[in-house]
């Protein structure tokens, strides 16, 4: 599931990269909270006019630029800006851009849903032109009751980021311009009921847009 929600970011990523390159316009990325990821490598033909920031914790910033550095992937690394933030910092980068995208990846899961939504506040007030993706966890039921699937999301917990529904994202000033659900898996279990793979909540993958 995890590698679904990557290409769900990456295809959409790689879309708008490909309508900048060719009408030969500026385009700002800005990747909040991403850990090690290396989205910023692993995006194809780059074009010329990509800014690439990265928001994340100065540890973890320092962590990953040591373990780059000496690789053959430290050039391109060093392209990328580093902004050195903590989590109740975030989002902290600003755009001047009239194209930029904010990725939120597995940013729920870090903040919950009250840090979810002072992000959402911010990237509004400061990068009020972006497109924001973003992943938030929950789980599934059917009318009977079930939790092994149907239509109807449900949130982990009252003040969980699956509690964020269409008309609060309105109300903060986002709209949905795309919406997908990730169907979850149940652990995998030995006879002896130890949990041999650990499953994983289903998920919401959110394309939002200034309102």
């Amino acid at each position: 599931m995890v590698r679904v929600r990557a290409e769900w970011f990456d295809s959409i990523l790689r879309d708008r990269l490909r309508i900048a390159r060719e009408s030969v316009s500026p385009i700002h990325v800005i990747s909040i909270g991403s850990g090690l990821d290396a989205r910023w490598l692993r995006i194809a033909t780059r074009p010329a006019n990509l800014k690439f920031t990265e928001v994340e914790e100065p540890d973890v910033l320092d962590l990953k630029s040591d373990m780059i550095a000496e690789s053959r992937f430290g050039d391109a690394w060093a392209d990328v800006e580093k902004v050195a933030l903590t989590e109740p910092e975030w989002p902290g980068a600003a755009s001047d851009s009239k194209s930029t995208i904010v990725l939120l990846e597995g940013v729920s899961t870090r903040l919950g849903g009250r840090g979810l939504r002072i992000v959402l506040e911010r990237l509004r007030r400061q990068v009020p032109t972006a497109d924001v993706l973003c992943d938030v966890p929950g789980f599934l039921t059917n009318p009977s009751g079930s939790s092994l699937g149907g239509t109807s999301w449900e949130p982990m917990s009252m003040d969980g980021p699956a509690n964020i529904r269409r008309t609060e994202l309105a109300r903060l000033g986002w709209r949905v311009v795309e919406e997908r659900v990730l169907v979850g898996r149940p652990d995998l279990r030995l006879t002896y009921n130890a949990t041999r793979c650990p499953g994983m909540e289903p998920m919401r993958l959110l394309h939002l847009r200034a309102a």
